[in-house]
């Protein structure tokens, strides 16, 4: 595992196991597939060993990160998320978080796909 900088922003800011939970959903679109003890067995294993996924590398950031991750821990859900309410970290903690931000808009000398023959470069698909 690696630990820089807590990620608090896209999908972490309403949950803090986004992939985990797709993962178990995914699971449990399979499991309609199965007979329903090998169901049950397999979406409990998977539970299961999610769950202490998680709660390993729970302990595993918190010793890495410190402060800013269990304010992170306390504002952000762990398996259910909160859409209604994204909760942003506190500022007195942001020093610690990593914001995602987005490539700015390219320029009208740099087209977003390469050109095929016969197009321009200057961006004409903005007109």
């Amino acid at each position: 595992m690696k630990a820089g900088a807590v990620m608090a922003d896209g999908p972490f800011r309403f949950v803090r196991n986004p992939l985990y939970i797709g993962l178990w959903f995914v699971f449990a679109a399979l499991a309609l597939l199965m007979p329903v003890s090998g169901a049950l067995f397999a979406m409990a294993a998977v539970t299961v060993f999610l769950l202490r996924l998680i709660l390993g590398e729970e302990a595993f950031l918190s010793g890495q990160l410190g402060q800013p991750y269990q304010d992170y821990l306390r504002a952000v859900p762990r398996l259910i998320p909160a859409f209604a309410t994204p909760r942003p970290p506190p500022a007195a903690s942001r020093a610690g978080y990593r914001l995602c931000s987005r490539r700015p808009p390219p320029s009208a000398s740099s087209p977003r796909w390469p050109s095929s023959p016969g197009a321009t470069t200057t961006g004409s698909w903005a007109k």
